[in-house]
């Protein structure tokens, strides 16, 4: 029944609508990204789809779905290298002052009760920058946490996220993030609904869970991309016109990755996201100010064995034994806690070919399990560790 219902939410949700412009060959890959959350064969269908990438003369709309799957899928197996088309903006930085963005953000909390900050869903790192946003924002007086992809509130019941909630949140830093609010004592609040009129009816299910039970609730809202817009009729604009609250809104997404990691740490202090200020105004630099308030910039990450250093900084780590895959590739790698066998993986890693480069997982301090399964989420070998 839940993995129904996850096929159902990806079809309303995730996946563009399957006009007759999409292929239904490529429209039911929807289906393939979601039962691969539970069957682990994250191997086959990046190849399923890569072939079809590759072999099919597809129109625009079905271009767009292919990538939308891919990047989905690929994010889900800890394969996201956010080190790709890196760009550098050292002029828009003359122009203004360099600040860390958890700072800036934790400034202007006070005066905001709802901040919303956006995702794309295909990035891993916007998920830990908003963990990062988690702490300053509950010493502020931040109850409510609402989470795009969620299809539950069972977890709160739980106390960590499990595999049914959702299938962006199958991913292990989407977990992390929402764990880490519950143990910090958040609400978790989903808030999405299934209709056309989607921005409306998820403005009002956040009311109805936060400033219905408390009028001064101060919430952070994590969202996809465009959910962020105050200018037409997306979420931060239906919930401004239904509260009369301006909500603070914030864009990870309109920027790639920031080259120049050791000038901005050296210069500027900086190794986390950041915000550029204007030196005058005092005001954060935004792409489109009439969509949103500012722009956080993240820097192209260094990479350790194959692993962003972002990713494994703060963690217990260990190099992972490849004779643990059998010479069967691509194998996938997942990490879980003993204690919480039925959550999503602590750690996931697909790798897709047999490489001499180390890899390096990020593991639990108590005692854990590292699982291997082949192309087709079939158990290769169980292993238990502390």
């Amino acid at each position: 029944m839940n993995l129904l219902k996850s096929l159902c939410v990806a079809i309303l949700f995730y996946s563009p609508l399957t006009h007759c412009e999409v292929s239904k060959e490529v429209s039911s890959l929807w289906r393939d990204v979601v039962l691969a959350t539970h069957e682990r064969n994250y191997g086959a269908v990046i190849n399923k789809i890569e072939s079809i990438n590759k072999n099919k003369v597809l129109n625009s709309s079905e271009q767009n779905v292919i990538d939308q799957q891919l990047d989905t899928v690929v994010a889900l197996a800890g394969l996201y290298d956010g080190r790709k088309d890196a760009i550098d903006i050292d002029k828009l930085v003359a122009e203004h002052t360099v600040m860390k963005a958890t700072r800036f953000i934790k400034e202007l909390a006070p005066q905001n009760n709802i901040i919303m900050i956006n995702e794309a869903h295909h990035d891993p790192l916007h998920r830990h920058f908003t963990s990062k946003l988690l702490l300053p924002l509950y010493k502020e007086g931040f109850r409510y946490f609402a989470v795009e992809g969620l299809d539950n509130e069972k977890m709160n019941e739980k106390g960590y996220i499990n595999p049914d909630s959702g299938i962006y949140t199958n991913e292990p830093e989407y977990a992390a993030l929402i764990n880490y609010a519950m143990k910090l004592g958040f609400k978790v609040m989903s808030y999405d609904a299934s209709s056309d009129d989607r921005e409306i009816k998820s403005a009002k299910n956040i009311i109805k869970k936060s400033l219905a039970i408390d009028k001064n609730a101060k919430i952070l809202i994590h969202c996809g991309y465009g959910h962020i817009k105050e200018d037409k009729d997306w979420l931060a604009f239906e919930l401004k016109k239904l509260t009369g609250i301006n909500p603070l809104t914030i864009n990870q997404t309109d920027f790639p990755r920031i080259i120049n990691k050791a000038k901005y740490k050296e210069t500027h202090g900086i190794n986390d996201g950041f915000v550029l200020v204007d030196k005058t105004s005092r005001q954060a630099y935004s792409k489109k100010p009439n969509q949103y308030d500012f722009n956080v910039f993240h820097l192209s990450p260094q990479y350790v064995n194959q692993r962003p250093s972002w990713y494994l900084d703060e963690h217990k780590t260990l190099v992972f034994n490849k004779a643990w895959c059998k010479e069967s590739f691509p194998c996938l790698i997942e990490v879980e806690r003993k204690s919480y066998t039925d959550a999503v993986a602590f750690d996931r890693y697909l790798l897709r070919t047999d490489t001499t480069e180390p890899l390096t997982l990020r593991v639990p301090k108590t005692a854990f399990y590292i699982s291997t399964y082949d192309e087709h989420g079939k158990l290769i070998k169980k292993s238990e560790l502390n």
